[in-house]
């Protein structure tokens, strides 16, 4: 499965978190989908268990690192607090993963900066 059909995939799986979303705001890694895929769980239970109105605006790579940008309209300091938590968790997790296949990895570049594994940092040279 491509990123492409994977993003709509997701998008599928939780189309009230994404809804507004733009298709082209989901651009995930292979490597980083499981972690991704965690974030939005957690993201969908907060949403149901809460009754919180929360939208992902944005997952992307930059600079070597996932980034994942939410809006919600809660009053709830602790589910905006668990949410929060989610998304740092999921960015740290990607930090150490490579992007390509999943494995362990390490953000590198001097120019292009990406998160790859030792064997995926090799080949792209």
């Amino acid at each position: 499965m491509d990123d492409y059909e994977w993003a709509d995939t997701l998008r599928a799986m939780y189309p009230e978190l994404f809804r507004g979303c733009h298709p082209a705001n989901v651009e995930v890694p292979t490597g980083w989908r499981k972690i991704v895929g965690s974030a939005m769980s957690v993201f969908d239970l907060m949403r149901v268990k809460c009754d919180a109105e929360v939208t992902i605006a944005q997952i992307k790579e930059k600079f070597g690192g996932l980034r994942i940008y939410w809006s919600g309209d809660t009053d709830i300091s602790a589910v905006r607090e668990v949410l929060d938590a989610a998304v740092m968790v999921a960015e740290s997790r990607a930090w150490k993963t490579c992007e390509v296949c999943g494995e362990t990895g390490k953000t590198r570049g001097d120019g292009w900066i990406r998160t790859l594994c030792d064997g995926h940092a090799e080949a792209g040279k």
